[in-house]
């Protein structure tokens, strides 16, 4: 089996001063050669009967439409537990009109902490190891799978598939539109690329 979790492309300027994680935001106005970017990184790998999932929002489904559209898979599949962590209270603030002495806590341990009416990491985690433990259960060794998704769901399933502790998954660079590949082989999993 091959899994590639894609991030979103980048988004603008302006949300990206924002707390954003279930709210919908703009993509940055260079998203169309971004997306083709990463359509040309997948291109020499990507076969017609690939399975594509995507989180729903739409900084997500967008490069899943162009991922669809460039190798005709027949669909998308949508999946909640693949959103990025709910900042709850936080969403759409921005971060500089949170007081600091409200982010504090969460900033120290926000594996642990919620945000006010939202997630911490390891709920984040959950949702994405499920998904995970789903896909793998479900398909064949020989299925191909593309995941269009964010870097905090990125993160914790890789920290999840190598029993790493979740405050450091953001050790891990994942970048707006990479690619990072994992294959499955006889239950095992490896990386075989991180962040391309």
């Amino acid at each position: 089996m091959e899994i590639y979790l894609v991030r979103h492309t980048s988004v603008n300027a302006e949300d990206k001063k924002r707390c954003y994680g279930f709210s919908d935001v703009s993509l940055a106005p260079t998203f169309q050669e971004e997306i083709a970017n990463t359509i040309g990184k997948l291109s020499i790998e990507i076969q017609q009967d690939t399975l594509l999932f995507s989180s729903p929002l739409s900084r997500c489904m967008t490069l899943a439409q162009g991922i669809q559209q460039a190798f005709s898979i027949e669909k998308i599949t949508e999946d909640e537990r693949l959103k990025e962590m709910n900042f709850g209270d936080w969403e759409g603030l921005f971060w500089s009109d949170i007081p600091e002495e409200v982010t504090m806590p969460w900033m120290q341990d926000f594996v642990n902490v919620p945000t006010p009416n939202g997630e911490n990491f390891v709920a984040l985690a959950t949702r994405a190891n499920a998904f995970w433990q789903e896909i793998t259960a479900r398909y064949s060794a020989k299925q191909q799978i593309v995941v269009t998704t964010h870097g905090g769901v990125i993160r914790s399933m890789i920290s999840s598939l190598f029993e790493m502790e979740l405050k450091n998954a953001f050790r891990f660079e994942i970048s707006y539109g990479s690619i990072t590949k994992i294959s499955i082989r006889h239950g095992i999993p490896k990386v075989e690329y991180l962040n391309k």
